[in-house]
């Protein structure tokens, strides 16, 4: 058995950094911080993927930000939930891109 040394990742949503980039506030922005490498965008892109409950939440790797829309009409608490997905997401890709693959415990 191989030891492994594991990246450790730290991408994090800056909440400070949401905004609406529609008139009716449907669409919104907001910025990640933290390294974010192929490895980590591949995570991302695996998860958001295999889950439907993720899929909204598109990942644009140059501007480091992910693009998401919310209901007309919903409420800023709505807002919030979802902004707890979208952290809910970024975490998980942390983990998924911290882990070690397949290839990585074989041999």
């Amino acid at each position: 058995m191989r030891a492994t040394a594991l990246k450790g990742y730290d991408v994090m949503v800056d909440r400070g950094s949401l905004q609406a980039w529609q008139p009716n506030g449907t669409a919104y922005s907001v910025q990640l911080i933290g390294r974010m490498d192929k490895e980590w965008t591949e995570a991302y892109r695996v998860i958001r993927t295999e889950s439907t409950g993720f899929s909204r939440f598109h990942l644009d790797p140059s501007s480091k930000s992910i693009l998401f829309t919310c209901r007309a009409g919903d409420e800023p608490t709505d807002i919030d939930a979802v902004m707890d997905m979208v952290e809910a997401l970024v975490e998980l890709a942390n983990l998924y891109a911290s882990s070690p693959g397949p290839a990585a415990s074989a041999g």
